[in-house]
């Protein structure tokens, strides 16, 4: 065991000695193969800004995956930048995400509030076609997530675009978060809100907002003409939406929409004609005709031509023939009216009118009858 042990140390101290010498390094090294190191230069290892064109390109093309990875590497964060990663979150399929992808952005640079609008209105009215549901799943979340980081003109358009999904709860919750900020929306999104509802067929949540626009309040800021559209607008859809009552009707479903518009119209300085000529069409389709609407309509109409020193609109007299041609109506005024059709040089009846015409008195002849 001593020999060994001497032998063992020997070879040792001659592999030290060996290893050490530098012609021995060179052999052992020219054996092993050559393995270059690659370095990452640093132009590598930091990410390459872009520029707000190159973004602008990139959305042109649709590549919204390369629109999204470019946000963090923006050379300038803009509310134009910030409405283009929001639409390219919409287009991928992640509308889930947008509304805390705005709260940072807005967190982290403040700036960005002041035109969040433009954001909001880019979310709502994309430039590119995407579901409906997405759209809507989208302002759900930008609601929850960032509500409060909105600045007055971003929460009224927010409030807008949920009228036209007839999100009337969330509506109104912007309006107060409006006012608790001391502010109150403004003639054009009220407007434009009232319009919502009507397009989604809610009465109820736009009346509401139609009376505001009608109040003394409103009245002196607003151009007649638009306000007078709207409220033709309105009257047209609560014409349409009441069932005549029959047999077949459900009276607890029904509502009469056209009463409240003609108690609206009523209280308003200068109501739009057409509004009343369309109730009045609405009293001629019920069955029978609905005398009472048809004589507050016609009083009302008589005041406002006469001030003018004109006559009934032509329409407005083919009503009034169809609902007092019916068994509840007045034969003498309706021969009245028909009278007036014919002296009237404003426009000849139609031919639907006509027959309009002809056939309540058929109707009311058959009840007499029968």
């Amino acid at each position: 065991p001593e020999t060994q042990e001497f032998y063992l140390f020997c070879f040792f101290c001659l592999g030290f000695v060996l290893f050490r010498s530098q012609a021995v390094k060179r052999l052992v090294q020219c054996m092993q193969p050559k393995v270059q190191a690659k370095g990452t230069p640093l132009a590598e290892k930091v990410p390459r800004r872009r520029s707000l064109s190159r973004l602008s390109m990139d959305f042109a093309k649709q590549d919204f995956t390369e629109v999204l990875a470019a946000w963090p590497v923006l050379e300038e964060q803009t509310a134009e930048a910030l409405s283009m990663t929001v639409t390219a979150l919409l287009a991928l399929g992640r509308p889930e995400e947008i509304g805390l992808f705005i709260a940072k952005a807005v967190a982290t640079m403040p700036y960005l509030r002041d035109a969040l609008h433009l954001t909001v209105s880019a979310l709502a009215e994309p430039t590119i076609e995407v579901p409906r549901q997405r759209i809507v799943v989208a302002l759900r979340d930008l609601y929850d997530q960032a509500r409060n980081e909105l600045n007055p003109q971003a929460i009224q358009v927010l409030a807008v675009s949920f009228s036209r999904v007839n999100d009337e709860q969330r509506v109104n919750a912007l309006m107060q978060l409006l006012s608790s900020k001391g502010q109150s929306a403004t003639r054009d999104t009220l407007i434009k809100t009232v319009q919502g509802f009507l397009g989604c067929k809610n009465l109820d949540a736009a009346f509401g907002v139609l009376h505001r626009l009608v109040s003394a309040e409103f009245v002196g800021n607003l151009q007649l003409a638009s306000l007078q559209r709207l409220v033709t607008d309105a009257a047209r859809v609560a014409s349409e939406a009441d069932v005549p009552e029959g047999e077949h009707s459900d009276p607890a479903a029904t509502r009469d929409w056209s009463w409240e518009m003609l108690e609206l119209l009523e209280n308003m300085e200068e109501a739009p004609v057409e509004a009343f000529t369309l109730l009045l069409e609405w009293a001629a389709r019920q069955n029978p005709g609905d005398t009472e609407m048809a004589s507050r309509v016609e009083q009302q109409l008589r005041t406002m031509t006469s001030c003018n020193g004109g006559a009934l609109p032509t329409k407005a007299c083919v009503a009034l023939v169809q609902v007092h041609a019916s068994v509840s109506g007045n034969q003498a005024k309706a021969h009245a009216c028909f009278k007036d059709i014919l002296e009237s040089a404003e426009e000849e009846p139609t031919d639907s009118a006509l027959v309009g015409m002809i056939t309540s008195c058929i109707e009311a002849k058959k009840q007499r009858l029968g």
